[in-house]
């Protein structure tokens, strides 16, 4: 009996110690994903108000979500009387949604969305679709196109420091606010002016996206 108590508590032991490596790679895994978030918000000049790491109440796995405003005219009547800046706008946010799932992908070494990154993934469509004179086809080439952008900026040496250095400071802080995002990106920024020695991210980027 006592020998049978003693495996299944080792057997038990064991699954604890792989749930929490598997908790903690995924808590990694989120942190890229809101730090990509948080990044391009900085880049773009968007309104970021914070960011969180958390774990989820039910599970136990990791969550979080970015808090950034929209403007009050967003999304507006489609394609009706906007301006070029708003326009840019647009585009900016749409690749400030992909930002989340594309860091994520770089970190995890598979740069294809999953089922839980769909709704950045909507979003971004949903800006291309607001930018295209017509449904269909025009609005899947824009998304497209924005895909690429985002994945062209983040493959940047010196922005993918940016992303590093705020997915650290996530996941020992669990939340940021805008400043302190921008502080975090600023000081990668000085010591890489300084040493001229930015991180490069992975080399084996694809563009490729789930079609």
């Amino acid at each position: 009996m006592g020998d049978t108590q003693c495996w299944a508590r080792r057997r038990s032991d064991a699954g604890v110690r792989v749930r929490s490596a598997q908790l903690q790679t995924g808590r990694k895994q989120m942190a890229y994903h809101r730090a990509g978030h948080a990044v391009l918000a900085w880049w773009g000049h968007l309104p970021l108000d914070t960011v969180h790491l958390a774990a989820g109440e039910e599970t136990g796995e990791a969550q979080g979500y970015t808090a950034i405003a929209l403007p009050a005219w967003w999304p507006g009547p489609h394609g009706y009387g906007r301006t070029a800046e708003q326009e840019g706008l647009i585009l900016r946010y749409g690749m400030l949604f992909l930002a989340g799932p594309l860091a994520e992908g770089i970190y995890r070494e598979h740069p294809v969305w999953r089922r839980s990154e769909e709704h950045d993934v909507q979003a971004a469509y949903e800006c291309a679709y607001e930018l295209a004179d017509e449904q269909g086809q025009e609005a899947t080439v824009l998304f497209d196109w924005l895909w690429m952008r985002t994945a062209h900026l983040l493959m940047n040496a010196a922005l993918w420091s940016w992303v590093n250095a705020v997915a650290v400071a996530l996941l020992e802080h669990d939340r940021l606010d805008g400043a302190q995002v921008a502080e975090t990106i600023l000081a990668v920024a000085r010591t890489a002016a300084e040493n001229a020695t930015p991180s490069a991210p992975p080399s084996f980027l694809c563009w490729t996206r789930a079609g």
